[in-house]
């Protein structure tokens, strides 16, 4: 019998995430964290090295590989989506990310009430826009409040077109899923030395958009595909970090890492669009790391991680300034960043626990409601079972 990286005699087992795939909800976690330390350089670019200031606001790029693993995941758990249950999926995906943008911003409002706003802009006015995540598209209106729901409000409108996504990659099969994926990658690629890193307006929808449809389209050809074995998850896990890796960190000294039309930077949602069709088999050895516990839970509580780290941020810089006496040096940063990271972790665990899957569940109890009959039971990383 003959043994390769194709996994020899053994039958290739077909693709599928009606389980819960546990190495998909860790990346995300890890996106989160890599969003978390080009903030902290945000904050302190002015006093920071700057090589390694350049080296850690690329950390952006962690949006992007969101937007990827998004249209994978909900192109591979909802597949089967019929026009008859568009209104149920609007309605979980809602409860999905209203609740926990909702009660962030409540903190947040508490707290400029109480008088705690140090460096956080605080525009009442701008608030209705910020609690329907729309502030990117109103003209004249500042990133105040928690600035990073901007993303959010681009992800509402994906899901909302979803649905009709999903009709034109329903009736596609292998070929033309490849065909699909293929053209996909070129138009997100075109798309990515234009408007890469916008985040106002319609570019970032072109931006983000660009990237849901390129992980839609590869989970589409993932269900068509057999489920990789080791050997060649493993090859393909290598070559995606690889490239991620020339995209985000191959040049720190230059400035092309600042520069947004970067061809290289360009690559980077490509890069992740393959790493996560390798980590979806489960079978490769960064998969086999990845299912680890710690990086399990971090994926879980990502979502309030995300929301919930820059208000803090915005609202404790100020004492790595009053504790140096001055401009903080690397050590100080270095302190307020893991205090700043541990608070932030200690309370996603408790929004996680009492507003998100509290969210999750009532977006399910009403989506049931409003058709009397629903969507399989498919615990994926994103189904509201979770």
């Amino acid at each position: 019998m003959k043994t390769g990286v194709w996994g020899g005699g053994a039958p290739p087992q077909p693709f599928s995430l009606a389980g819960e795939n546990r190495p998909l909800t860790s990346i995300r976690g890890i996106a989160s964290l890599w969003v978390f330390t080009a903030h902290v350089a945000s904050v302190f670019y002015p006093v920071m090295p700057h090589r390694l200031a350049i080296g850690l606001v690329c950390g952006w790029l962690g949006v992007d590989l969101f937007f990827v693993l998004s249209g994978f995941i909900l192109a591979s758990v909802y597949a089967a989506l019929l026009p008859a249950r568009w209104g149920r999926f609007w309605v979980k995906r809602a409860f999905r990310v209203f609740p926990l943008n909702t009660a962030v911003l409540g903190f947040c409002a508490l707290c400029a009430l109480v008088g705690i706003r140090t460096g956080a802009q605080v525009i009442w006015p701008d608030l209705p826009w910020h609690l329907l995540m729309l502030q990117s598209f109103v003209p004249g209106r500042r990133p105040g409040w928690i600035f990073v729901n901007w993303s959010v409000g681009i992800e509402l409108i994906c899901y909302a077109c979803f649905p009709l996504l999903v009709l034109g990659l329903q009736r596609v099969r292998r070929v033309g899923a490849v065909v699909a994926l293929l053209a996909a990658a070129a138009l997100t690629y075109h798309l990515q030395l234009r408007v890469l890193g916008a985040f106002f307006g319609f570019d970032a929808v072109l931006r983000c958009g660009s990237e849901f449809l390129l992980g839609a389209t590869a989970g589409t050809l993932a269900l068509r595909m057999p489920r990789l074995p080791p050997g060649a998850a493993g090859l393909l896990e290598a070559a995606a970090l690889g490239a991620l890796a020339i995209g985000t960190t191959g040049g720190l000294g230059a400035e092309w890492c600042a520069a947004l039309g970067s061809r290289r930077m360009a690559t980077v949602p490509l890069a992740a669009a393959a790493l996560i069709y390798a980590l979806a088999s489960d079978s490769g050895p960064v998969a086999r790391v990845l299912r680890a516990w710690p990086l399990f839970w971090l994926g879980q509580v990502s979502f309030s991680l995300y929301m919930i780290h820059w208000p803090l941020m915005t609202r404790t810089a100020v004492l790595a300034w009053l504790w140096s006496g001055g401009p903080p040096g690397l050590k100080v940063i270095g302190v307020w960043g893991g205090g700043v990271l541990a608070a932030g972790l200690a309370l996603s665990a408790v929004t996680y626990r009492f507003v998100e899957v509290p969210g999750r569940r009532l977006g399910a109890a009403f989506s049931f409601a409003s058709s009397g009959q629903g969507l399989p039971r498919v615990k994926g990383p994103e189904s509201p079972d979770r």
